[in-house]
């Protein structure tokens, strides 16, 4: 069936991961003219931030980028896996920084939460020696920890601040007092 003709792989009330905005419901799908004629849009409403509202074209890679949410079963198991995802380490901070933001780009949330796990631990380390992680590092786990903490927050039912207490709880083991994000 041509993609074009084909339903919206989402429906009105369905919640997903877009991009920045996080964790959106789907509040309308409808066709609206933003200059470009009359063309079919997901209208996105932050589930955090009532003001916040994306429209991304039906037929686009935009809308490709919307991702559904796990199921608590799902998130489960990306917790037990994480520490087992990713990929190995990389001693250079300019090529880790790039191999880190694909894994978190690709939206597998065991990879991410890999990450998180991973630049923590390394954190621990350099502070043992009274070093710091480079910027780039920070950045990316600032931004795995809100994608994470958002969603499994969510999911789970939880606040978002007992979501990294919930994975120490789960993987039995310590992690490094992570930043607030």
């Amino acid at each position: 069936m041509d993609r074009l003709s084909a339903r919206p792989p989402h429906k009105i009330g369905d919640c997903v991961l877009y991009r920045n905005c996080g964790i959106c419901k789907i509040c309308d799908i409808a066709p609206l003219e933003f200059g470009d004629g009359n063309t079919e849009y997901y209208v996105l409403r932050s589930v955090f931030d009532e003001s916040s509202v994306a429209y991304v074209p039906v037929d686009s890679e935009l809308a490709q980028q919307m991702r559904p949410l796990l199921t608590k079963s799902e998130v489960l198991e990306v917790i037990d896996n994480a520490p087992y995802a990713g990929t190995s380490w990389i001693e250079d901070s300019k090529l880790r920084a790039h191999a880190f933001s694909k894994l978190i780009d690709s939206g597998n949330r065991a990879d991410i939460l890999w990450i998180i796990l991973t630049l923590t631990e390394y954190r621990a380390e350099l502070a043992s020696k009274r070093r710091k992680l480079y910027s780039s590092d920070e950045k990316l786990l600032a931004t795995a920890l809100h994608m994470i903490k958002e969603e499994f927050a969510f999911v789970l039912g939880i606040d978002r601040e007992e979501v990294i207490p919930y994975i120490r709880n789960r993987l039995g083991r310590d992690l490094v007092e992570l930043p607030p994000v």
